[in-house]
């Protein structure tokens, strides 16, 4: 019972001192944990198509300010009408996903036509029309975001599509949320300040819900365990600690009938009957009567000659 307790109380030391971080994928630096790449792939028959980035892309109209995006950089592409998705691939291991980039709205911008893909299946998409009057980047935009996912590896996919008109997409970077185990109880450790710190729209509710949700089941889980084994322990304790003491029972004694000298008597067996008054008539019997206790009534027949 005691090493099951241990290993309980070392599961909820371990839920309770994981923390959830958010963990940077750069669209030219890759994962910060990992140091993994995103995948930069393209139609093969696409004439026009193709990733620029924001250190070299000499045929793009569009440059949005280096300053104002993360790490300094992005990386762009035009799906044109007739050509396959342009797709940026990576993967995490975590329990959300959340991708930014940066739109333009002028009188020469193209509209954004994006899926998202998790494991292989479509999950979500995005769409854009420019705002011409506008005139202006908007940087940090949530093209998409994904939470409560199992937390295992995922490959995650982001299709740039075009529907019948070009579709233009400025990828910026992406967020994903893991647990990271902390050295010390209750203090957070995070594995990179500016990745924890980072907040965005869903973020915090996920890592509240996440970590609140871990501690109360496992709190629950151990008292059950606990209230189980207490409960067997003392049913088992009981018939030993509240029996009564042994008292043995008083010997039977043998039925020895009473026989005269000249006759004996015998009983009837059909003549036995359930009676209360059976002490009174057995007080009374004369001698040499053959006499049965209770709860039997007797009745006589004739003397037999010995």
């Amino acid at each position: 019972m005691l090493a099951l307790v241990a290993v309980l109380l070392l599961a909820l030391a371990t839920w309770t001192t994981a923390q959830l971080v958010n963990v940077t994928i750069d669209d030219t630096t890759g994962d910060k944990r990992t140091g993994v790449m995103p995948v930069y792939t393209v139609d093969p028959n696409s004439t026009m198509g193709g990733w620029g980035w924001s250190g070299s892309c000499p045929g793009c109209i569009s440059h949005p300010d280096i300053a104002l995006v993360h790490g300094g950089t992005w990386h762009s592409d035009t799906a044109w009408v007739g050509d396959g998705p342009s797709n940026v691939t990576m993967s995490f291991n975590g329990v959300a996903v959340y991708v930014f980039g940066v739109l333009k709205d002028d009188d020469k911008a193209l509209p954004v036509n994006l899926r998202f893909f998790i494991d292989s299946k479509l999950v979500g998409s995005y769409e854009h029309q420019p705002v011409p009057a506008k005139d202006a980047y908007t940087y940090n935009v949530p093209l998409f975001s994904a939470i409560s996912l199992e937390e295992k590896e995922h490959n995650f996919v982001i299709s740039n599509t075009q529907t019948g008109h070009p579709s233009t997409l400025f990828f910026d970077y992406v967020l994903y949320t893991t647990f990271q185990p902390s050295t010390t109880a209750g203090t957070a450790t995070p594995h990179n300040s500016q990745e924890s710190n980072t907040s965005q729209p869903g973020s915090n509710q996920v890592g509240t819900g996440v970590i609140i949700g871990s501690i109360l089941g496992a709190f629950a889980l151990l008292i059950l365990a606990i209230s189980v084994l207490l409960s067997r322990y003392h049913c088992r304790r009981r018939p030993r600690m509240n029996a009564p003491p042994c008292v043995e029972a008083p010997a039977v004694p043998a039925l020895t009938p009473h026989v005269s000298h000249t006759h004996a008597y015998a009983s009837h067996g059909a003549g036995l009957r359930h009676s209360a008054r059976v002490d009174k008539m057995a007080a009374s019997l004369p001698t040499g009567m053959y006499y049965l206790p209770p709860p039997y009534e007797v009745h006589t027949a004739a003397p037999v000659s010995v």
